[in-house]
This record gives C-alpha cells, structure tokens and sequence, in this order.
C-alpha cells in the first residue's frame, strides 16, 4: 500500500464496476421489490463514484456566483434574477439529506449468526458518538453532532435514533454483494416500532438517510465488505415502507474488529457524502496530479473540518467576493470554525456573467477553532508510522478552483481521479508541491507573516491555461488573537515614490530619512529601498545598489529608513523602491550626495 493509502485514516470506497451491472440481484428466496441494483448515481458506469458533488449544489453554486458577479458588475437586483441560470434538476438529483435544519436519521446496528457483536460495542456507544457527548479524546470528531454544528455555525441540527442490535437471518456471507437485501430485512423488521416517514425531513418521498453498521471485521479497501454512500432509485413496483422509500443510505462496519467500540469519524466523512459532498482525494494515482487535498478535509483525511468551497456550496457560510478588476482591498478574517462571515474571501478575476472557469478562495483557518485540531497527523517515510505533530503557525489557506461546467451533465468538469488537473487545489505556501508527492498537508503550507501569494510565486495565481489572473494576496498579518489581515488585489499596482525627506546626504555619514513618501508599499514582506552607483575599475566602471536599512513601513504610502554614505560618490541618485514581487517604483534626482566640509586649522588660530 502507497504512503497516500497509510496517511489517510479513512478511504472510501469506489465499487467494482459489475457492482452496478446486476450483482445486486437478489436472493431467489426472498422477495423485497429490489430495485435491482439501480443506484443512483452521477456516474453509473463505475458504480459508487463520489469524485463529483452532487448537482444540485453545482446548480445552487452557479445562481451564487452569478448573483455575486452580477453585483460586482453593477446589476439590480431585478436584472440579477431575470439573468439567473434557469436550468432545472430533476428531485431525484437532490442530496440525500438538506444542509440545514432539524433532520433526523435512522441508524441500525446489525450482526450475524456467525458474526455476533462484542459486549462492548453497544447502543449507548453508538448513540454517545452519533448524537453527543462521544469521546472528547478524538475531538474534532468527538461525536457526528457536534463535528456538523460546528462545521455548519450551528445551522444543521443532526439527530440519529439509533436502532439494534438486530440478528440478521442469514451467515454474513449471504448478502455480499447484495446489501439491498439486508437493508430491506432490517427495515422490514422494524417496520411496525417505526414510522418511516418521519425521516423523510424534506419530503420528497424518500427516507432521508439510513446508516447500517455492521458487525465483524471490514474488508480491504475497494471491497464490498467497506464503507460507503449511495442511493437507490425506485419505480412504482420497489417496495415502500410507511409510503416512503429508501433513499440514500450509508454502509460502514461498528468498529473493524469483534470487540472494538464505535469511531465517529468515517461517519463524519460518509455524513459529507449524504449532504451531497466529493471525495477529495484521489481513486486513480496513474492519472493526473496526485495526492488530493493532502488530508487537509474531512472529505479526504478525515481529521479536520471541512474546506470554505464545501461550506459554500453547502450554503454554510458566504465569502467576500472580490470579482471586479482593478480591485484593491484589505481587511481582516476571523478564524473559520469561529463565524459564519468574514472568515473567507472568493477572488473571480476577469469576471464576467456566465464564465464558469477559475477563481481563488482564501480562508483562515486557525488550530483550535471549530473543527481544525491542534495537532496534525504526518506521515514518516522513514519509519512508515503516522505521528501527530503540533500545528501552530496561523494565516492564509489558499485554495485554487476550476468551477468549468461539463456542459451535458451541469457538474464540475473537474475533479481529483479523472482529469489533468484537479477541482480543488491546496496553494502550497513553501512552494514544495509535497502533496502531489504522497507527503500530505503541513501547516508550512499556510500563508503566514513575511509570504505572499501572486503572479511571481511559486505556486503562482495563473490560470490553468497559463494566462495571469494577476491575482495577489499580500501583506498578512497575524492581529491580536487568531484573526488574520490581508490584502486581497486584482490588477498590477506597482509601487511609487513622490518625495523623500531629507533628500539630500553628506558622503560618509548615516543619511536617516524620516518620511518618504509614495503609494502601494508592501508591510510583509517589507520592501528594498536602494540607489545605484558606479566605480570606475581599470578602464571599466562597475554597477553597485547601495540598500537601505532599517526600513519601516508605518503604512502603504509612508516608510522610513537609513542609508550608510560611505565612500559612495557624490551626485544625484535615482531612488528605488522595490517589493517583494519585483515591482519597481523610482524617482529621478531623488537623493543627493554632498562632499564633506573639510575644516583646515592655521597656525595662528584661524580656520
């Protein structure tokens, strides 16, 4: 197994192909009104495959972003509405469970005859680490509840009425291939203490979610014996309970072993599934860039919260949106587990009402807030374990999006196992591109204090197709607290000098200036300030900079600093100003050098 495999804590599987093609039947002896294996799905070709969300949050992102460009462009509201997408999705396209709100969820707890559960995997168990108080101990996912009001700012209340232990009828062998009909057995058995419709919490005719655990060891991944999410469609002759059908459904094993307890957190990732998330990580390793989101989302390493993109669509929380160019603004964002606003910023360049393409999303996400732990899982090469690390440094998450639409299904064209390059992309603050090498996130992969991120970095803010966004974030900062200052710009904007104070020096002495004055100033990382001069060595004259220190930028049109005069010749300088992404600003004439009063001391006393 590769290193991505082992740093992973929880996979989710994609099925074998003659899974959707029929395996599904089932047994002779039984009659269920099985659907005959007709999952839904937004690729049936591949089974179960959750590389892509599920549409209707692609259809409810595109009316967002429309909205959100139309109001940088200048649109009413009244153009906004009659320009909005009008494309329409069937029901049957929707999530399983909405985003928001009360829902409830069956959970069953299921063994074998040859496969009996342990005295210690109980209900109570089960039902502390789906609904509250879990495990402190494996904080942020302590129990599904809380790790979802957390993630949601508390706007999805999540119950689970947890049901078990039921004896299956049959050897667990019996329903391989074939988890329709255990389903169908245990709803049919419970079906005169429950009333299935009340699970239907949107109702549109379908029970909303059911999770089945298992009892027994879980088989190797991309097997049936695993954890997963899907659906079933139906007609008019798939069997109903209480006038409802089974609608989505999560597949998942109580603990992998006879006698461990219940682990919340691939219900938390399978959670994400039925609410109409991707996987981010990757199911084909010889296509395409590599390695996912590094672990850095619970739809990929299971340990941490999800991304603002997934918060997004999920209509959790609503961006900053900078999509006008030239755009220049600078602002703070609280840590993203602490509010709903002001913790991201959506940057569109070039944006124009239906161009569904690329954009930047910045987010701060801090250790210890919402969801995000203090400590990070790392896998070591060496000695092939997986440590926890602590995880302090504080900034900038900075995600690079492709939102292109596929044009026939109305989805995202991208994703992170079937395409040259991925949906979601973590932007790399060290520049060492350790993702796509199976090395997963670290926090040197944040934007902190003295980084930057733009047309001249590396990873820099191009377009896909190689054009330049001109997209900077700059000047982060770390403020009291966890909240981080930044400027966010889209468009060139070079520094410029108007004067300098003083202006004029004594060659061999310090030259403090005390005001100089111009525009577009970067305060992290800080500016050069120099002047250029020549030497005369042999018959040729030999360039040198002469940099200032001691520079302080007391804000973006004001800095201070201190040039050293010795031995450099007098004259008049041109006078530089350059930031940290190369841009030049210069002022002609603008430091003078004098030569020193020379005091000479007569005999007889004068001077």
């Amino acid at each position: 197994m590769n290193p991505t495999r082992k740093f992973i804590f929880c996979i989710i599987i994609l099925l074998i192909l003659s899974f959707a093609q029929g395996v599904l039947a089932e047994p002779a002896d039984q009659d269920w009104g099985t659907p005959d294996g007709k999952f839904r799905d937004d690729n049936i070709a591949r089974g179960i495959d959750h590389s892509k969300p599920n549409p209707y949050l692609v259809y409810t992102l595109e009316k967002k972003l429309f909205a959100a460009k139309a109001a940088e462009l200048g649109l009413s509201p009244s153009e906004i509405a009659q320009g909005s997408p009008q494309f329409t999705l069937p029901p049957a396209d929707q999530p399983g469970m909405r985003s928001k709100g009360y829902n409830k969820q069956l959970v069953f707890l299921v063994d074998f005859p040859d496969y009996p559960h342990g005295a210690a995997q109980t209900v109570a168990d089960a039902d502390s680490k789906l609904n509250g108080p879990g495990d402190p101990a494996m904080w942020p996912t302590d129990n599904l509840h809380d790790f979802y009001a957390r993630s949601s700012y508390n706007q999805l209340d999540l119950h689970s009425d947890v049901y078990g232990w039921y004896r299956a009828k049959h050897n667990r062998d019996y329903y391989t291939n074939n988890n329709w009909a255990l389903l169908a057995e245990v709803l049919t058995a419970y079906d005169s203490q429950i009333n299935y419709a009340e699970y239907d919490n949107d109702h549109d005719g379908d029970i909303d979610n059911v999770f089945l655990y298992y009892a027994g060891p879980h088989g190797d991944w991309n097997t049936f014996w695993w954890a997963y999410h899907n659906a079933f469609g139906h007609d008019s002759n798939t069997k109903s309970w209480d006038g409802v059908y089974l609608g989505s459904f999560c597949w998942e094993w109580f603990s992998g072993t006879l006698t461990g307890l219940f682990d919340s957190r691939t219900p938390c990732h399978e959670m994400g599934h039925v609410l109409g998330l991707p996987d981010y990580y990757d199911y084909n390793i010889t296509y395409g860039p590599q390695g996912g989101v590094g672990g850095f989302d619970m739809m990929d390493g299971n340990w941490v919260d999800h991304n603002g993109f997934s918060k997004y669509m999920l209509d959790w929380e609503t961006p900053i949106v900078i999509g006008s160019n030239p755009h220049d603004t600078s602002g703070g964002l609280y840590p993203a587990g602490d509010e709903q606003s002001q913790t991201s910023v959506l940057i569109m360049p070039g944006a124009t009402l239906n161009s569904y393409s690329e954009f930047f999303f910045a987010e701060n996400r801090a250790p210890g807030h919402g969801n995000d732990p203090t400590t990070y899982p790392f896998y070591d090469t060496v000695t092939k374990t997986t440590n926890c690390l602590p995880w302090t440094k504080k900034g900038l998450t900075i995600w690079h999006v492709d939102y292109t639409l596929h044009t026939s299904t109305h989805n995202f064209r991208y994703d992170h196992s079937w395409t040259d390059h991925k949906l979601l992309r973590l932007m790399e603050a060290d520049g060492l591109e350790d993702i796509e090498h199976f090395k997963g996130w670290t926090p040197a992969d944040i934007y902190g204090p003295d980084q930057f991120f733009g047309p001249t970095t590396s990873p820099n803010s191009y377009r896909y197709a190689g054009t330049d966004t001109q997209v900077h974030i700059q000047d982060i900062d770390t403020m009291l607290g966890d909240d981080i200052w930044a400027r966010f710009m889209i468009g060139e904007y070079p520094p410029t000098i108007t004067s300098i104070a003083p202006n004029t020096g004594t060659q061999n002495t310090l030259l403090a200036v005390y005001d100089l004055e111009g525009s577009n100033f970067w305060s992290h990382p800080k500016p050069e300030v120099y002047f250029s001069y020549k030497v005369k060595v042999g018959p040729n004259y030999i360039w040198f900079n002469e940099y200032a220190t001691n520079v302080t930028v007391k804000s973006r049109n004001k800095m201070t600093c201190t040039f050293d005069l010795k031995g450099i010749p007098t004259g008049s300088y041109t006078l530089f100003v350059e930031n940290p992404d190369g841009e030049t600003g210069s002022l002609s004439n603008g430091l003078t050098v004098t030569p020193p009063w020379i005091r000479v001391t007569v005999p007889d006393g004068g001077e």
